[in-house]
């Protein structure tokens, strides 16, 4: 038997009732909320993780926690006290820095740019194998597959350009109504597109939406906002998947 790690709490949060069969492991003033599992269930199957997802909702919908990525096990709840103890300071630290904020995220992708973002590849045929001089047709091809590089990375640049100055556009539109933020390209349905995370008071989230509004009803690409959620990006992880400080 082993023990998953959903989030850590101050040790006066109260455990939801809509969270489920969970324990609380109290020490040094913090909690830690796991859930018991064995081995073949760290399978990462949606509906698994799901439901990993709901339980830290619903203890963040309360009270911002620091939430875990899928994956921090534990093989005994000693090791979990002893992570509590150790990491004490850099929690409450953490905890007082997220106490009545929450994460929203803004997405803006444009249409169709993931198909035509696909680098090309050489064929087998067009690789030289040996140092004598290539058949006119071959060395056709391969300066065809040179110049298909060439678009494709001055494509890719015009691109990743855009998706920047989109971000920028998103950050100055919100500007005074976030605490921190920080970006990311991403690739969904066959569309690139960046995704702008912030850090926003939980009492500022109508401020922070009507402050996106006007950039939201401009002509151009669609753009989307999400949340609350818990804090995944502003918290630093470590290679257990465990949190260890805000994010700069």
């Amino acid at each position: 038997m082993s023990y998953l790690l959903y989030c850590i709490v101050r040790g006066d949060h109260r455990v939801p009732h809509s969270a489920g069969a969970v324990i609380m492991v109290r020490r040094a003033g913090l909690g830690a909320v796991l859930t018991e599992e064995s081995r073949p269930e760290r399978e990462q199957k949606v509906d698994k993780l799901l439901a990993y997802a709901n339980v830290i909702h619903c203890y963040d919908s309360e009270q911002s926690v620091i939430p875990m990525r899928f994956g921090c096990v534990f093989e005994d709840l000693d090791r979990v006290g002893e992570l509590l103890e150790h990491r004490q300071a850099a929690y409450r630290e953490l905890l007082a820095e997220l106490d009545g904020r929450t994460e929203m995220s803004v997405c803006v992708a444009l249409d169709g740019t993931a198909r035509r973002f696909q680098a090309p590849q050489a064929k087998a045929s067009d690789s030289n194998a040996g140092c004598e001089q290539l058949p006119r047709d071959r060395a056709g091809a391969g300066i065809e597959y040179l110049a298909q590089r060439r678009r494709y990375y001055a494509m890719r640049e015009s691109v990743e350009n855009a998706l920047d100055e989109l971000g920028r556009q998103i950050v100055t539109a919100a500007d005074s109504t976030f605490v921190r933020s920080n970006s990311e390209h991403i690739e969904r349905d066959g569309r690139v597109g960046v995704e702008v995370h912030f850090l926003v008071e939980r009492a500022g989230i109508i401020r922070f939406i009507d402050a996106l509004g006007e950039l939201k009803t401009e002509k151009g690409p669609k753009m989307s906002i999400t949340g609350p959620w818990p804090a995944y990006n502003f918290c630093k992880l470590d290679g257990n998947n465990t949190a260890l400080s805000l994010t700069t």
